[in-house]
């Protein structure tokens, strides 16, 4: 990236910041951009990647850059594994009584979740993400 992309990028924050620019105009903007360029990226990356086996080292410098190639991460699919589809089964109803254990303790303080003993349940940690902004275009 250029100094002056990285100039225009920032004078668009700097605008918000000082109260020249419409936040939510500005971040559509700029995720637009984003959009474009990852969209962009993706169309050359295997070329990229092309490029780059041609160098015998794993790790290179070229144009100023340090390249590394790693090679693609490998994954398991266990979903044809018997045993571990029905403890994954198992799972996902423990996580069910949790969470409505956890709903059950949250609309009524004090109380305690138990099992059919009696026996007090463990409630799960919740936490929560960031709220989403999702901007389009109104079509004309």
């Amino acid at each position: 990236m250029t100094q002056e992309e990285k100039e225009q990028l920032t004078a668009v924050v700097e605008s918000v910041e000082d109260g020249h620019a419409d936040p939510i105009e500005a971040y559509h903007h700029l995720t637009q951009i984003a959009k474009l360029a990852k969209e962009c990226a993706d169309q050359i990356r295997d070329m990229a990647v092309s490029e780059a086996e041609k160098h015998p080292e794993k790790t290179f410098e070229q144009n100023g850059l340090k390249i590394t190639l790693n090679s693609g991460r490998r994954s398991f699919d266990f979903k044809e594994c018997r045993s571990w589809v029905e403890v994954k089964e198992q799972l996902k109803e423990r996580e069910i009584v949790l969470k409505r254990n956890w709903e059950f303790a949250n609309a009524n303080p004090g109380a305690m979740a138990a099992d059919a003993d009696g026996v007090e349940i463990e409630l799960p940690k919740v936490t929560y993400s960031k709220p989403s902004l999702i901007i389009n275009e109104v079509q004309q």
